[in-house]
């Protein structure tokens, strides 16, 4: 006989130790491919859709359990790449001489649909495990799609709001 809340316990907090050595891995890396203040504006993102993507979680009574935490670490290194391509916009209208103001609302404006298209077409194609998986593993599983969606989404927005007022604060030339 096992004591199950342990159990359940020990491997929601596993989750939580791989879930936040692997943020670190992710922000190690973006600092060792890139310049330290694009990465650590990139980068900066992780934790804050992250905790995002947690609130909405439990607006929504999402519990947090190993599904949910899996969820989170699968879209982990997907978080970063809004800011990255919003970065690289705004790098892009710098170089073409643009001010850091214009560069940045510029490369949110024109970047914001294709990003929002693509963060819709992912968190779509996670939605079918809905239909396709049933009985106790499609109750289990059904927070899966939602939590990706939602960190998908705190991405997007992060992108769009937070990481251009960065850009002009932070990084002046290319």
């Amino acid at each position: 006989i096992t004591d199950q809340p342990q159990v359940v316990g020990n491997s929601v907090w596993s989750f939580l130790r791989d879930l936040l050595i692997s943020m670190l891995v992710v922000i190690l890396v973006m600092i060792l491919l890139f310049p330290i203040k694009s990465a650590l504006i990139a980068s900066s993102g992780v934790p804050v859709c992250t905790a995002v993507a947690l609130a909405l979680m439990y607006l929504c009574g999402i519990t947090l359990n190993t599904v949910s935490l899996a969820a989170l670490i699968v879209v982990l290194g997907m978080i970063v790449d809004d800011s990255i391509i919003t970065m690289d916009g705004y790098m892009d209208k710098l170089g073409r001489g643009l001010p850091r103001i214009e560069a940045a609302c510029g490369s949110a404006q024109e970047l914001f649909p294709p990003m929002f298209m693509a963060t819709v077409a992912i968190s779509a194609m996670f939605f079918p495990m809905l239909g396709i998986i049933s009985g106790y593993l499609g109750d289990f599983i059904q927070t899966f799609p939602w939590v990706i969606t939602f960190a998908l989404m705190a991405s997007l927005a992060y992108a769009i709001l937070v990481v251009p007022s960065l850009e002009t604060r932070f990084i002046h030339s290319s």
